[in-house]
């Protein structure tokens, strides 16, 4: 199982080597390789040879995750979906992410897409490195104010500013 090593995750790396042992307890045998973030990138996602890897992402404001993750188009060498989870009622529902022009309706089409996701597992999220932020929000009014990873990446793929209002 590859997954990152002390050095470059340590919250990773320990969860990577309690699941080695806890599988190999119940009689599966695992063995975690632990390595540096250039080395495990490639047997994941380009030579695809593992069972199972640890491996940690941020996400951006808009829920093009969802679609870049578990497309079947991204279950192939080189692509996001290394699992190669497959399924058309996914597909289908991710391309209308792609065409949402709302918050509202690019949510309702990315609850749609975690309910199916949550339903079939084909992945697995230990845990969330918890983000505290803080704003004054009598001058300052964001869409939301809850999200994976926080606003820290919001100006990665999204552009923050036009949908932060000042009072």
């Amino acid at each position: 199982m590859p997954a990152p090593s002390p050095g470059y995750d340590p919250l990773r790396s320990t969860f990577a080597i309690w699941i080695e042992t806890w599988l190999n307890e119940f009689g599966i045998p695992l063995k975690a390789n632990l390595a540096g973030f250039n080395v495990i990138v490639p047997i994941i996602f380009t030579e695809q040879d593992f069972d199972m890897y640890i491996l940690g992402w941020s996400l951006d404001l808009f829920p093009s995750s969802l679609r870049d993750f578990f497309h079947t188009e991204q279950a192939v060498p080189d692509g996001n979906n290394a699992g190669g989870y497959s399924n058309p009622e996914f597909d289908a529902a991710a391309e209308a992410l792609l065409a949402c022009e709302t918050f509202e309706e690019c949510g309702t089409i990315a609850d749609e897409l975690q309910m199916i996701l949550s339903s079939e597992l084909p992945y697995v999220v230990l845990f969330d490195t918890p983000m505290r932020e803080a704003y004054w929000t009598e001058v300052v009014d964001y869409p939301w104010t809850s999200g994976l990873s926080g606003l820290q990446y919001a100006h990665q793929q999204c552009s923050l500013q036009s949908y932060v209002k000042i009072r």
